[in-house]
């Protein structure tokens, strides 16, 4: 007969803790070039109005990991199938507390969605 297994129970892995993964992504719109750190709030978070259609705008994004997540996030795709939104950009690794600005393409007004009032 073959060897006789051992009934003594291995090593345990301990307690097990529920982790808890957070995302945060915000959008906003506003003129381009200000898609950052130090001018995301001053972008809009709604009705974005502007004085022609000749103006420009892009839409930008906060990639957030808020730091009461236990794990870090790996190679996301951020996509925004809106009108206008950003089609497929990679982000890298984010972990608790780090954030990552990305900017939409460059629009005019002319592209809008919604129409002047």
């Amino acid at each position: 007969a073959g060897p006789t297994p051992d009934p003594t129970p291995g090593p345990s892995a301990g307690p097990t803790k529920d982790l808890i993964p957070l995302i945060s992504v915000k959008k906003v719109v506003g003129e381009p070039g200000k898609c950052d750190a130090s001018n995301f709030g001053s972008l809009t978070d709604g009705v974005y109005t502007m004085d022609s259609t000749s103006d420009e705008f892009a839409y930008c994004y906060e990639v957030s990991v808020p730091p009461g997540s236990d794990e870090c996030i790996v190679d996301m795709t951020l996509t925004d199938s809106s009108p206008n939104g950003v089609e497929s950009v990679g982000v890298d690794d984010l972990c608790q507390g780090e954030k990552v600005y990305i900017s939409g393409p460059t629009k005019t007004g002319k592209n809008a969605p919604e129409e002047p009032v």
